[in-house]
């Protein structure tokens, strides 16, 4: 089984946005090896200004998992943490 380094930005801008990073984090650990973690950064949003402020951060992982799996398994992380897509 091939293991290759990837990279994930992460967002939240509803909510406690901290604990959702946060439990991201948590939740993307038990599937992934987190290697390393950025600094939190706030952030204005972009294109759909609309919006509350962002907060931001990267993360790199260690994983087995192909581009289709590693998208279905944030798709399904943002699902657990109530993530509704509007737009």
């Amino acid at each position: 089984m091939t293991t290759v380094t990837a990279y994930l930005g992460l967002g939240s801008n509803l909510g406690d946005r901290e604990s959702h990073l946060r439990q991201a984090l948590s939740l993307l650990g038990e599937s992934v090896q987190i290697t390393a973690v950025s600094s939190v950064y706030e952030t204005e949003p972009w294109g759909y200004t609309g919006q509350p402020s962002f907060l931001n951060m990267a993360c790199s992982i260690r994983t087995s998992l192909g581009p289709p799996e590693l998208l279905a398994l944030a798709q399904d992380v943002e699902g657990r943490l109530g993530r509704v897509r509007t737009v």
